[in-house]
């Protein structure tokens, strides 16, 4: 049986939210994953490609085995150079806007950490203030020489933008790494709602590395647990003024259910049942020929297997001031748990 224990939501969320784990260097958020994973796990695993992976209960060949996958990593940048006068420049990890990137602060993951701003040019001397730089273009300076500098950082070391998550009114947040800390989250949530129960089910968690660069960490890491049936739980496009509701839903509106031609159509339609039987919120989110998660690699693994996407509505996605509403949250990992439940 799964331990019995509590579970804060909006405790969580900032917690893990403000952890520094880009791309490749997911290692650094895991110890605030486990503090809280370890209390629903049987055991916890980190893979060569800094997965977390966390087996829920005692694993029985003659049952189905069920994943559930959140992405742990965040966009970010890695010094790729560091000119004469102590200027850096960066390499993306993941995709980002260079729209928000002038007069940013940033902080530096060397061998200690270290701030910095982005350069920006005075509106009064630019030739063309309306021109979004290109990344090559954009420098951080941390006001030391280049000798100073290669004391306490190199070549390949990590870089945010600063921001911390806040509590917005009406229960909305904003912060950096929602992308897809929110749904890491959601699933914590729903394990412990699970805590009571006794599963027939091998239920086996994946917080996955490398999502933001090409999903790497959920080919590996599904490959090696070779599950049945795959929960992928992540964001998607949350209604701003200048899009349609085609392609998003209202931030509060509940749990995204995706529809793909890479998608289990038997899951889809029965996470839409399920969901209108327990009264949780949700929306249908169609993604034609793929989703763009980890439900794209994981589908594909070994012989194939059924997966479907639970989305969280997230406004402002790769940028510093991601937005949600954490009903979705919470409405995410009550239908996780409504469906593990089942095997109980």
């Amino acid at each position: 049986m799964i331990n019995k224990s509590s579970f804060d939501i909006k405790q969580a969320l900032m917690s893990i939210s403000s952890a520094f784990g880009v791309s490749g260097y997911e290692n650094s958020v895991h110890e605030r994953v486990i503090f809280h994973l370890e209390k629903y796990a049987k055991e916890i695993k980190i893979d060569k490609t800094q997965n977390l992976i966390a087996y829920v209960n005692e694993q029985k060949a003659d049952r189905k085995t069920i994943l559930i996958d959140a992405h742990l990593d965040q966009i970010g940048f890695v010094i790729t150079y560091i000119d004469d006068n102590g200027f850096i420049k960066l390499g993306e990890l993941g995709r980002s806007d260079t729209r928000l990137f002038s007069a940013q602060s940033v902080t530096i993951y060397g061998k200690e950490q270290l701030k910095g701003v982005i350069a920006s040019l005075p509106p009064h001397v630019k030739n063309d203030s309306k021109k979004t730089p290109k990344l090559d273009e954009i420098y951080i300076d941390t006001g030391l020489s280049k000798s100073e500098l290669e004391k306490k950082v190199k070549l390949g070391d990590a870089v945010l933008i600063d921001s911390t998550p806040v509590e917005m009114l009406n229960d909305r947040f904003y912060g950096r790494a929602f992308d897809n800390r929110c749904g890491v989250v959601s699933v914590l949530y729903a394990l412990s709602l699970l805590c009571k129960k006794q599963l027939n089910c091998n239920l086996v968690v994946q917080f996955s590395s490398q999502e933001e660069v090409g999903t790497r960490g959920a080919m590996t890491g599904t490959f090696k647990i070779n599950p049945d049936e795959a929960i992928v739980v992540d964001v998607s496009f949350g209604k701003t003024p200048e899009l349609s509701l085609e392609h998003t839903a209202e931030l509060g509106s509940g749990v995204m259910i995706g529809f793909s031609s890479v998608l289990s159509k038997r899951l889809s339609k029965d996470f839409v049942k399920l969901a209108a039987d327990e009264n949780i919120p949700y929306t249908i989110e169609v993604m034609a020929s793929s989703t763009g998660t980890n439900a794209d690699p994981i589908s594909q693994t070994n012989a194939g297997v059924e997966a479907v996407t639970l989305s969280i509505p997230l406004r402002y996605m790769h940028t510093p001031v991601e937005v949600i509403d954490i009903s979705d949250v919470k409405n995410t990992g009550e239908l996780i748990a409504k469906y593990i439940g089942r095997y109980a």
